[in-house]
């Protein structure tokens, strides 16, 4: 499901950075240990080639082969999109029939008029929960013939109606068909009732489908009739629907505050139980299976339910509890497929399961995708896509989540999602169990996943598939996850990888997974399955242990292929990006222990380079619906973590003067500058971390002194005079013309 945003969300690193205060370069240092306020000071230069012969100082152009352009916090927000992927994938009132039907007119002005329900009046009447909002509802009803209740779906809005009919002495009370045309019923009401039913009566009309029944023109007409009469009429609709004009606004009551699941049960229960209500709701557990099983965000009736299975499963006192929840959950299953088998019969069915898959996506991406999945079904919607007016029916609503791109930042944007967090999964299995359509759902899975890998839709269709195959694991290896784990295209090679997540993170299917990427691992003469198993490391692999993942990368860093080399250098980001970079240590130890192996070292600086580009952190700030500060993920782990910094140095020096990526480092150190030249904070941390980064070696002081020059200058394409002015007056306060010994 979608994030709401929240001012306290779990931040993106391994512990919240503090709020800085804009600092600028004469900013004064604090010993607190942070590399931003403490210059680092390397006590020994290490050289990363000490036997090889020097290069030029700056290569000139970058290899084409595994040094692509930057994208600025790709795999930051890969990293969020993914755990949003994993959380989802690791309705109307009660409406009954009645003996008790009769007519108004006749011939083709004939109305049928059944009486409500029993099942829905006597709650209302002996077990009514009073709503927080029920004496402004009462005192909003009494001198009206005619109403508009509006309520949200699980609000309870037909038992509050029935009980203000009730209170008010409108009775009996008749269910009326919501498809009534509203000037029908006014035309009858003034004809005259001969079986004298309509006067004093009350009568409702639940979720109407007749533009009239929300006319605010219509609705005084039948208010001024029923007036005469004595009689009264509620509307019940939810907040979605479309309101005929601004005079239905004189007649809304709105139902803001509904009774609390809680209070529901217990009254429900006393009305069942009577005198040994006190002595059930006693009983250990009970309690605990009621707050579990009553969920705020759920339906109101569910309650009632619940007091209905309690009172079944009681016996001598003592209530069985767990077959009370086999109670829920079959009707929970039963309740989900009459709905789903409905609205798919409509013609609804791409929505909602497009829905499923992208939970808590905008609606504007949801509807966009159904609509291709409508396509690859050989479906058209009959509903005509007007879906966002029919939240309430979907059992969906909206929400504020955040959006993240890497390019400019955080934004919050309007969402929906499901009210029910289970129904994404339980959608995508039920609608893959029918069966019929699966090869069409394949292919929009497919086709979404490949066009948009690395974005939230993309994702999210990825981890679909993943889910799939804890259905049918060889149906989906034969499909998918072996023709294109070959695949030329590496997005499609990052699909299969990002799929293999689900069954290698469920027991039944992990050493299934496990055993299908070590094949993969070996294939000498198949680069690009090898390439798609270093991919597998980095994301299907979370639960294993990351010293192995990093020995099995390591392992596929020394093999001569772009592909492979270029798979092992983004898997080895994503572990430094994993879990708030808790691995980022670990992983920068070893990758600086790998630079001395010549063969590894291509794979060490592309992975490097690739974590320095694609992990952006957001630095906490006061405002949760703003852009917050955005820093590189590793200076800042080094600004918070001192042990990082003679790893994160060496590493910088290795990318600086390697010839493996020609021009990678400058044009991932420029990126930084760019992202500190807005933050005080972030440009004295790269200042101090570039003073020891120089320290390693002659060449590298030379390289590094040279690009802040560049920086400098008028020409240069980036504006980041500030970062250049103040890391050219550290170097000179570090006497950089100085002779630097160098390690052999």
């Amino acid at each position: 499901m979608a994030d709401e945003v929240h001012a306290d969300e779990e931040p993106t690193l391994i512990d919240e950075p503090e709020p800085r205060p804009n600092q600028n370069s004469d900013t004064t240092a604090r010993d607190t240990g942070r590399l931003s306020e403490t210059p680092a000071v390397r006590p020994e230069p290490h050289h990363t080639h000490a036997d090889e012969p020097e290069g030029p100082d700056i290569p000139e152009t970058p290899s084409a082969a595994t040094s692509a352009e930057p994208e600025p916090g790709k795999v930051s927000d890969r990293l969020a999109w993914i755990a949003e992927a994993d959380r989802l994938f690791v309705e109307g009132d009660f409406v009954a029939g009645d003996k008790n039907v009769y007519y108004l007119g006749k011939g083709k002005r004939r109305v049928r008029m059944p009486r409500l329900a029993p099942q829905v009046e006597d709650p209302a009447r002996s077990a009514f929960a009073e709503p927080g909002d029920w004496a402004q509802l009462q005192e909003g009803f009494s001198s009206r013939n005619a109403a508009v209740l509006v309520a949200p779906s699980g609000f309870g809005g037909t038992t509050v109606a029935t009980r203000l009919l009730i209170d008010a002495g409108n009775e009996p009370i008749y269910d009326l068909d919501a498809t009534l045309d509203l000037r029908l019923f006014a035309d009858l009401v003034e004809d005259g009732d001969p079986e004298k039913r309509i006067p004093e009566a009350g009568f409702l009309l639940r979720v109407p489908r007749s533009p009239t029944a929300l006319s605010g023109a219509e609705l005084q007409k039948v208010e001024r009739l029923l007036s005469r009469v004595s009689a009264r009429l509620i509307v019940v609709t939810g907040p979605d629907a479309r309101l005929g004009d601004d005079e239905v606004l004189d007649l809304r009551l709105e139902l803001k505050e509904p009774p609390a699941h809680r209070l529901i049960f217990e009254n429900h229960l006393r009305e069942r139980m009577g005198s040994r209500n006190g002595q059930i709701l006693e009983q250990d557990g009970l309690s605990a299976m009621v707050d579990d099983l009553l969920s705020p965000d759920l339906h109101r009736r569910r309650a009632a339910h619940l007091a209905a299975f309690i009172q079944q499963k009681e016996r001598d006192g003592i209530v069985d509890l767990a077959a009370v929840q086999d109670l829920m959950e079959q009707r929970d299953t039963d309740d989900f497929t009459i709905w789903f088998d409905n609205l798919f019969d409509r013609g609804d069915g791409q929505f909602i399961v497009a829905l499923a898959v992208l939970d808590g996506l905008p609606f504007e991406d949801v509807l966009e995708s159904s609509k291709k999945l409508a396509r690859d079904l050989g479906a058209t919607a009959r509903q005509k896509g007007k879906y966002w007016n029919r939240l309430a029916e979907l059992r969906a609503c909206t929400v504020q989540t955040y959006a993240r791109n890497g390019a400019f930042g955080r934004t919050v944007v309007p969402a929906i999602t499901y009210k029910d967090g289970a129904y994404p999964r339980k959608i995508i299995e039920h609608f893959w169990r029918r069966g019929g359509r699966n090869e069409g759902f394949l292919r929009w899975l497919t086709n979404l996943s490949s066009d948009s890998v690395h974005s939230p839709i993309g994702i999210r269709a990825a981890s679909t598939l993943g889910r799939l195959s804890l259905l049918n694991f060889d149906h989906l290896y034969r499909k998918v996850f072996l023709p294109w784990s070959g695949e030329e295209s590496r997005k499609r090679r990052d699909v299969v990888a990002l799929a293999l997540r689900a069954p290698a993170s469920t027991k039944r299917t992990t050493a299934n997974v496990v055993r299908l990427i070590d094949d993969w691992h070996g294939l000498q003469g198949d680069p690009r399955r090898q390439a798609t198993a270093a991919r597998a490391y980095g994301m299907a692999l979370r639960d294993e242990d990351p010293h192995l993942l990093l020995d099995r990368l390591g392992r596929l860093a020394v093999v001569s292929n772009d592909e492979v080399v270029a798979a092992v250098g983004e898997s080895l980001s994503e572990l430094i990006g994993r879990n708030y970079g808790r691995l980022a240590p670990m992983v920068l130890r070893e990758l600086a222990n790998w630079r001395h192996n010549y063969r590894r070292e291509h794979a060490v600086v592309h992975g490097f380079l690739a974590a320095t580009s694609n992990l952006v952190a957001e630095v906490r700030d006061d405002q949760p619906e703003g852009t917050p500060v955005l820093w590189p993920t590793l200076l800042l782990l080094a600004d918070q973590n001192p042990q990082l910094r003679d790893d994160l140095c060496d590493l910088w020096a290795c990318a600086l003067t390697s010839w493996t990526v020609p021009g990678g480092g400058q044009q991932a150190l420029t990126h930084w500058a760019v992202m500190a030249e807005r933050d005080g904070g972030a440009r004295q941390a790269l200042t101090y971390l570039l003073g020891a980064v120089s320290q390693t070696d002659d060449r590298t002081q030379r390289i590094v002194r040279r690009i802040a020059t560049e920086w400098a200058s008028p020409d240069h394409l980036q504006s980041v005079r500030r970062t250049a002015e103040q890391v050219k007056e550290h170097l000179d306060r570090l006497d950089l013309t100085a002779p630097v010994e160098s390690k052999s």
